[in-house]
């Protein structure tokens, strides 16, 4: 039962991480402008993606690191811990990600990063009580919530790539 809770948990964080690494993969911009105006515009975008980047760029190998570490779970209550730290570098990278001043293009697109961001945060933390509490149904509400993050994620990276910003 706990490997398959462990799996379950397992997919969600790896979800969590995904969310975020979709939006970071890359960055392009098909349409050319004329003189400065497109340099300006290719460097405002290029410094965007990489302050993106650099808010998320800790998240992966601490997904990865909390991914391994609920597959070695003997019980619920194993879990607790390493949610707490992966809770704790989602928000890190929400607050990073507040602080970044995104091209006016994907101003909207860029808030709807941050708040999936925060939920993903949030149900950590909300995965991590629910784990400190032998809670097996708060950890299948993470689980659940996972591919609610995965859809959403998707839609935002397909919504940047219309805009030009290919990830």
């Amino acid at each position: 039962m706990i490997r398959r809770k462990a799996n379950r948990l397992a997919r969600a964080a790896t979800v969590g991480a995904g969310t975020l690494l979709l939006v970071a993969a890359g960055c392009g911009d098909d349409d050319e402008e004329p003189g400065a105006a497109a340099a300006d515009a290719d460097r405002v975008q290029e410094e965007y993606v990489d302050d993106v980047r650099g808010a998320i760029g800790p998240i992966a190998p601490q997904s990865q690191q909390l991914i391994a570490q609920v597959g070695q779970a003997q019980s619920i209550g194993d879990l607790s811990q390493p949610l707490a730290e992966a809770a704790r570098g989602y928000r890190a990278a929400t607050r990073e990600l507040e602080d970044i001043t995104p091209p006016e293009d994907v101003a909207a697109l860029h808030g709807r990063l941050v708040e999936t961001q925060r939920q993903i945060a949030d149900a950590t933390k909300e995965a991590e009580q629910a784990a400190e509490d032998d809670d097996r149904d708060g950890l299948d509400e993470f689980s659940e919530a996972g591919d609610r993050y995965a859809k959403r994620s998707r839609a935002l990276s397909e919504r940047f790539s219309e805009l030009g910003y290919e990830f």
